[in-house]
């Protein structure tokens, strides 16, 4: 099955892609209970990936996107301002979601024992990275 990207296919955009596939595995590096991760277009379309097996990048792009599209809707009616962070703990572990851009977010998966602080800060630092990555 073809994966579709939400970047036009072109030497640059593969070469941005590589790139942003490079930091998500550096997130991995750095925060070590870090299990995968997914930067996704607003659509619900995989734009990079590091997700292990058997976790399917269309699937989890649709699904990521879906519950940031509640998310924003909840942060709106409540007035909040906007979306930054979603975080959803599961007894098997965190799933969090972080707007990194007006179009795209990053969806990371974690191992239960994750210190939530700790994994914050170096998805803080991860964001700020892939931001630059995006301009």
């Amino acid at each position: 099955m073809p994966t579709y990207r939400a970047l036009p296919p072109s030497t640059s955009s593969t070469y941005k892609i590589q790139n942003l596939e490079k930091e998500l595995r550096f997130l991995r590096q750095l925060c070590p209970t870090v299990i995968g991760s997914l930067l996704l277009s607003a659509e619900g379309l995989p734009v990079a990936s590091d997700l292990p097996e058997p976790f399917e990048d269309e699937y989890m792009a649709a699904r990521a996107a879906a519950m940031m599209a509640l998310g924003e809707r909840i942060v709106g009616e409540l007035k909040r301002g906007e979306l930054e962070l979603l975080l959803i703990n599961g007894v098997e572990g965190p799933i969090t979601f972080v707007r990194v851009s007006d179009h795209v977010a990053l969806a990371v998966l974690c191992q239960p024992e994750t210190r939530i602080g700790v994994m914050l800060l170096d998805l803080a630092y991860a964001v700020s990275q892939l931001r630059l990555l995006l301009e």
